[in-house]
């Protein structure tokens, strides 16, 4: 079986949550989690990047920095003043939140969030995106070949890939 990962920090084996693979108990039945390499790529400094790990108890492994929006440049991810403040998808996405009881997890963060300047200006107009991977070995198996499976362009500020469909492309059962 082909390892996948999802392209956005660090390269790391963990699950699609960012926690280390493991297997977990349910109902006195161990259900082994499927391994995915994570990655994210976060707009930012390698400094910030570290902020932002040891703040939300996210493991360094698996983050990069991209002071410079090579990636995102490269991806063509949404980009502009109407995506970031004034699409539909943002307020829908909060209501969404709100209606799935996952709001409070929002203002948490928010609690304790501090504000900071990215490099560049202009990237705090920019939007995200989630990638799915799947990789395959070629010939003598040095080379490796990259497909994607899954890709989800954010429209707007807190409208992200939903999880079951990340899930499923990792070939994960949610």
């Amino acid at each position: 079986m082909p390892k996948r990962f999802i392209y956005g920090v660090e390269e790391g084996n963990v699950d699609a949550f960012g926690r280390k693979t493991t297997t977990t108990k349910k109902k006195k039945k161990k259900k082994k989690i499927k391994k995915v390499n994570v990655i994210v790529i976060s707009i930012g400094t390698a400094e910030r990047a570290r902020d932002f790990c040891r703040e939300n108890e996210f493991p360094m492994e698996v983050i990069y920095a991209d002071p410079d929006n090579v990636t995102y440049d490269a991806l063509r991810l949404n980009f502009g003043v109407k995506e970031t403040l004034f699409d539909a998808s943002t307020p829908y996405s909060i209501l969404e939140r709100i209606q799935s009881g996952k709001f409070k997890e929002l203002t948490d963060v928010l609690r304790q969030w501090k504000p900071w300047i990215p490099p560049k200006r202009e990237q705090g107009l920019q939007q995200g995106g989630t990638f799915v991977f799947d990789t395959k070995r070629k010939g003598d198996g040095a080379a490796v070949e990259y497909e994607c499976v899954y890709d989800w362009y954010d429209p707007s500020t807190g409208a992200h890939a939903p999880i079951e469909e990340i899930l499923k492309a990792c070939e994960i059962e949610s």
